[in-house]
């Protein structure tokens, strides 16, 4: 079970109920003369905050179903949830079916708030926890769905989301001192 430590006047919301997956699947190889963005789950580092370049191919090169995303998403990574990969793109494109397009409802959920919130300590482990496989383990999207996030000031969507941004920019502020 996710237990979360959260202030008073937060609250937990299930993540099917504010950001849904959207799967939109496109098959490559059928447009071979396209150039796509594609990121497999190689395309990040086990826990890399950063978003990874874009890998430009021809759908020639890619024999695979792939999904597509666009800059309104969230990547999260089903297989070997241990690893703690999501994504934040801030551009277009299509990836591996391991991928887990989210769609955050925007009047109540900041991309970059739910991107952090999913690679805490906290939620691998329960992810982690709670996948299926031995060799190859995945994270259920039952769980996953089913799983609640903590949210400031739940019922103030304005508040909320002013005070997710607020969130955002001080641990974007931390890490890139931490960087330097």
């Amino acid at each position: 079970m996710l237990q979360w430590d959260i202030p008073s006047n937060w609250g937990l919301i299930r993540l099917g109920d504010v950001a849904p997956e959207v799967s939109s699947q496109v098959t490559p190889k059928n447009e071979t003369n396209t150039t796509f963005n594609y990121w497999s789950l190689d395309a990040i580092s086990q826990g890399q905050l950063e978003e990874p370049q874009p890998n430009y191919v021809l759908g020639s090169t890619i024999s695979s179903t792939c999904v597509s995303f666009t800059s309104e998403h969230v990547l999260y990574a089903k297989l070997r949830p241990y690893l703690n990969k999501v994504i934040v793109p801030s551009v277009n494109g299509i990836g591996s079916t391991e991928w887990v397009v989210l769609a955050p409802n925007p009047s109540l959920l900041d991309r970059k708030y739910l991107g952090y919130a999913l690679r805490t300590n906290n939620f691998v482990q329960h992810m982690t926890e709670s996948s299926a496989g031995a060799r190859m383990p995945r994270a259920r999207k039952d769980v996953l769905f089913d799983s609640q996030i903590p949210i400031p000031f739940p019922n103030d969507p304005v508040r909320s989301l002013e005070t997710q941004k607020r969130i955002v920019l001080r641990l974007e502020t931390l890490l890139g001192e931490v960087k330097s």
